[in-house]
């Protein structure tokens, strides 16, 4: 067994010695493509990259246009209308405003009613059977609060329903010919 000494010099040779580091290479740049020829094809990922870009700017421009999908309106109908309401009960031309909680009702409907709108806009201004079928489910809707606000009697009444819907399926049915 024997042991190897190293000399003082060896040693601060070893500790100073210069070891390149890896380098990365320079970047490329993009080949240049000469006139009339056409350029290569990008890669899918930018080309996804770039449809998504295009779709929020889309997106940001028309909310900004004043299209916001069509829903916001829809608080503003129902505070006049609640508005309405309360305001003829206290001028005393609806005597007894009992059913009150009735006037939620009127939240899915006027939903149902840009829905449907929203259907017809989107076939190019032509009644689909999902627009109407949106408009009678606003309908029915707006017929219960009507019954409920005004006290009428639904176990009289209740046939109204069953014929709003037939009429819904029929005119719904009309489209598919």
């Amino acid at each position: 067994m024997s042991l190897q000494t190293r000399r003082p010099e060896e040693e601060k040779e070893q500790q100073f010695t210069f070891t390149p580091h890896e380098t990365t290479p320079p970047p490329t740049l993009p080949p240049v493509t000469p006139a009339g020829a056409t350029p290569p094809t990008p890669d899918w990922r930018e080309l996804r990259r770039q449809e998504r870009a295009d779709r929020r700017t889309d997106r940001h421009s028309a909310r900004h246009a004043g299209h916001d999908g069509g829903y916001r309106w829809i608080g503003g109908l129902v505070l006049i209308l609640l508005g309405g309401i309360f305001l003829l009960q206290n001028t005393g031309l609806i005597q007894r405003f009992d059913n009150w909680w009735a006037l939620f009702i009127l939240i899915p409907a006027l939903g149902s009613f840009a829905t449907a709108w929203r259907f017809y806009q989107q076939a190019g201004n032509q009644w689909t059977s999902a627009a109407t079928g949106s408009l009678f489910g606003g309908l029915i809707f707006i017929g219960l609060v009507v019954m409920f606000l005004f006290g009428f009697d639904i176990g009289m009444w209740w046939p109204l329903f069953l014929i709003a819907g037939g009429i819904a399926v029929l005119l719904g049915a009309r489209q598919w010919r």
